[in-house]
């Protein structure tokens, strides 16, 4: 029998940002290699995601108006989970689904993914990319501690947890929490090494401009001026990023565009790229064990990737023990410059491309990350408990 692949989410898998796209990589990858895919998704939100056509679409309702209230902390939550499988059990078991994924996020469908698993014996993967609990309730208890028990039905019904850094993973869960990178897009074509960079620095920046890392952005691009440099920036959060443009006249901004335009404009046009936090954890709580994915993503275009963030973050713990080298924990004046100086001496800039290129290569290769969805998928399947 074809293996057979439903995925369970809020989170549509899109070519677009996010996990979404990480998601969407995935599934791709797992169709080319003999899956069949359905999604269960949440009301119509699949319709502007221009999903393959040779997925299968298990196109639901929000509401009934026979549905009662759904309450995550309450008898609730198993009232409306009982309706929906009533609803579309039938339509679920036509797809013959052989494993049930879902992303931890939310209250709602990652616990309707952990619910169908233990009805009907299939097993639960679970991609598990932030901690959710930090992210929206570090200020309050109340929620934070609905969203940890919320989250423990759902790892605990699991098979396997696939977590996007080695920080992350649920107490109790260690056995079966596998570490998968963020999934690139490849790029074949690599950047080459210009004489302008040795004068004119040009350091690429693109994804969410987070509140929390504005000011050390705007730190590192005054002192980028000073080095006769520019900051190209693609970002959608256009109120940060004319914070930026107040406060350096070496700010370049682009209109949002695809991870591949991305990509290839950066190897056309920068020197380097950047990837930054605030100084300390306690200013973004999340990033002690969120990866970036904008790293192994930016890693393809063979550019030198900066990293400029705290040494606890938890890509600041795997550049150490990975001997990376465009890393600094420093954010004064003289430590960006000695990070962006890497880039302007052409031994130096050819070195860390050559860097970028083998960890692209190896690490944070999609064949070599999704390798592990494999071996659990087929462990499982052997095992056939």
């Amino acid at each position: 029998m074809k293996p057979s692949i439903l995925y369970v989410s809020e989170t549509v898998p899109g070519n677009t940002i996010a996990s979404s796209v990480l998601i969407y990589r995935h599934l791709t990858w797992l169709e080319a290699r003999g899956y069949s895919i359905t999604v269960f998704p949440y009301g119509d939100k699949w319709k502007s995601q221009n999903l393959p056509g040779t997925w299968k679409v298990l196109s639901t309702t929000i509401r009934k108006w026979w549905y009662l209230p759904y309450r995550p902390d309450s008898i609730l939550r198993w009232v409306r989970y009982r309706m929906l499988l009533s609803d579309y059990r039938k339509a679920i078991l036509e797809t013959k689904p052989t494993a049930i994924f879902t992303h931890l996020n939310g209250q709602y469908y990652s616990g309707f993914a952990a619910f169908l698993s233990e009805q009907l014996g299939i097993p639960l993967y679970v991609f598990y990319h932030d901690n959710t609990e930090k992210m929206n309730y570090t200020s309050n208890p109340a929620m934070y501690e609905l969203q940890v028990a919320f989250n423990k039905r759902i790892v605990g019904q699991a098979s396997a947890i696939w977590s996007i850094s080695d920080q992350l993973v649920y107490p109790g869960t260690e056995i079966k929490t596998h570490r998968v990178f963020p999934v690139p897009e490849l790029i074949s074509r690599k950047a080459v090494w210009k004489p302008t960079f040795s004068t004119s620095p040009v350091v690429g920046f693109a994804g969410s401009l987070y509140d929390q890392i504005v000011p050390a952005t705007i730190r590192f691009v005054k002192v980028l001026e000073k080095l006769n440099g520019k900051l190209i920036i693609f970002s959608p959060v256009a109120r940060n990023v004319q914070l930026l443009q107040e406060a350096s006249q070496a700010v370049v901004v682009m209109p949002v565009n695809t991870t591949r335009f991305v990509c290839e404009y950066m190897i056309d046009h920068c020197s380097s790229f950047l990837v930054n936090y605030p100084e300390t954890v306690a200013g973004m709580p999340w990033i002690d064990s969120n990866f970036p994915s904008k790293f192994p993503q930016f890693l393809q275009t063979g550019l030198p990737v900066l990293c400029q963030v705290p040494a606890d973050s938890a890509i600041g713990i795997w550049c150490k023990n990975s001997g990376y080298t465009a890393y600094t924990d420093r954010f004064d004046e003289d430590g960006t410059a000695e990070l962006i100086r890497q880039t302007t001496d052409e031994t130096r800039w050819n070195l860390l491309a050559q860097e970028s290129i083998r960890f692209s290569e190896t690490e944070f290769n999609p064949e070599t990350i999704n390798q592990v969805l494999i071996g659990d998928l087929e462990r499982k399947n052997r095992s056939g408990n």
